[in-house]
């Protein structure tokens, strides 16, 4: 079986996922003791029960039935529990069940008796991912019980951090764009970027210490990589990355891809701007003086671009022209004018 800690990792991750208006906080210790109950039947075998008896250890209370019977009684404690009956009962009875699929992916032990009473046999899933934690304290604080740990966090652990901070992001998710004076910005999620930051260090840190080694040269690069944008963070100041922004009679215009350079170009040398293209993909033509056109496109959404495009024609009256219908590919590559 896992550590027993570590059954109670999927409905955290549920629970966290769902958020606090769906499941309540005392729910999600409900939950998350009910994953863990279980393994209570390992009392039987102090009591003379055998493993491989139905009552055993991986035995009745591993099967669905039992899960079943523990989300009933959470629907009648779901007043209690502040949550719907229906709420209470699914979300008890998952946590419940899902104690019994992740034993069924370990490598030892008998498998579950997920289908008791209809079924006495036990039962393994083909991939079986994670190792068995052994039953004994001398066994667990030994060599197996650290492969066991290892396992967890690589195969229980880690995709639950990831539902976790996918939850996370998308309930503090930032709006893509802000209007100032100065231009069209991204906003900077610097704690959430740190954060990320952070536990790709920590993860690193465990598996060195853990005993894979040479992985510290991973922790300074994690550690490097959050101080740079630190410094970055602070040098574009508070209204974050510029998508479109005039700065001592500039234009900057940040040009996407992967080294997300900033073109630069004075007001005064800006004779025209063209924009042409569907909704949601512009392209923009500049017109130097001069100089050849400067072709740029910004990957964005379309509440952006039209952020963005008001912007220009406010930064530049009357050089604006936006094409009604989108350029083709012939006519770009005839360099016609639009």
């Amino acid at each position: 079986m896992p550590t027993i800690l570590t059954h109670a990792a999927i409905p955290l991750a549920l629970g966290f996922a769902l958020g606090p208006r769906r499941i309540s906080r005392k729910l999600l210790i409900a939950g998350m003791l009910a994953s863990m109950m279980p393994d209570l039947d390992v009392i039987g075998l102090k009591l003379g029960i055998e493993y491989g008896d139905q009552f055993g250890h991986r035995g009745a209370s591993h099967s669905i039935v039992f899960a079943l019977a523990l989300g009933m009684l959470a629907a009648l404690f779901a007043p209690w529990l502040h949550a719907g009956r229906r709420t209470a009962a699914a979300f008890v009875a998952f946590a419940c069940v899902s104690h019994p699929l992740l034993d069924m992916c370990t490598t030892g032990g008998l498998g579950a008796a997920l289908w008791w009473p209809l079924s006495e046999q036990r039962m393994f899933f083909a991939a079986q991912l994670i190792k068995v934690s052994p039953l004994t304290a001398d066994r667990f604080f030994g060599p197996g019980g650290v492969a066991a740990i290892k396992s967890e966090i690589l195969w229980v652990w880690l995709p639950c951090c990831a539902v976790m901070l996918a939850a996370w992001d998308r309930r503090t998710q930032l709006p893509s764009f802000h209007v100032t004076q100065h231009g069209v910005f991204k906003p900077i999620a610097m704690t959430r970027e740190l954060g990320l930051y952070a536990i790709g260090a920590a993860l690193a840190l465990f598996y060195h210490f853990a005993g894979n080694g040479h992985l510290l040269g991973a922790v300074g690069m994690f550690v490097a990589m959050a101080i740079m944008r630190c410094f970055q963070m602070r040098k574009l100041g508070p209204d974050g990355e510029p998508i479109v922004a005039v700065l001592e009679h500039t234009l900057l215009f940040r040009n996407p891809g992967f080294r997300q350079t900033v073109e630069a170009m004075p007001l005064a040398e800006i004779d025209q701007l063209k924009v042409y293209g569907q909704q949601g993909n512009r392209h923009y033509r500049f017109l130097l003086a001069g100089q050849d056109a400067k072709d740029l496109s910004l990957m964005q959404n379309k509440d952006a671009e039209q952020a963005v495009i008001a912007f220009l024609e406010k930064t530049l009256p009357g050089k604006v022209i936006v094409a009604k219908a989108p350029q083709t590919f012939f006519e770009k590559v005839r360099g016609e004018q639009m």
